[in-house]
């Protein structure tokens, strides 16, 4: 049986104008959470979101995600989450697998 491997380019997804528009004129720069639902059902459990230079890929599924995480590998590298820190830090909420 062959596998089929897809790209971030073969994930569907918004571009960077229909990403502003849902931003600013929409109004979901500070909703994002709400947005991420409304990209789940609009586009799946998987998909790409660009802002600028940057592509995001989202990933909206506990078993995708739990896949994802572990085929890191033993030492995962990670960005910096310091405001997301600040953010539960300030609330009393504990860190997750990204903010650890």
């Amino acid at each position: 049986m062959q596998r089929c491997l897809l790209g971030p380019e073969d994930l569907p997804g918004s571009g960077l104008l229909a990403g502003l528009y849902w931003l600013f004129v929409r109004g979901y720069l500070l909703h994002t959470h709400r947005l991420q639902l409304i990209s789940k059902r609009a586009y799946g459990p998987l998909w790409k979101s660009s802002l600028g230079p940057y592509t995001n890929i989202n990933v909206a599924c506990p078993e995708l995600l739990e896949q994802v995480l572990r085929q890191e590998g033993k030492y995962p590298v990670r960005s910096d989450m310091a405001l997301w820190k600040e953010h539960r830090d300030a609330r009393g909420l504990p860190y997750g697998p990204f903010t650890e």
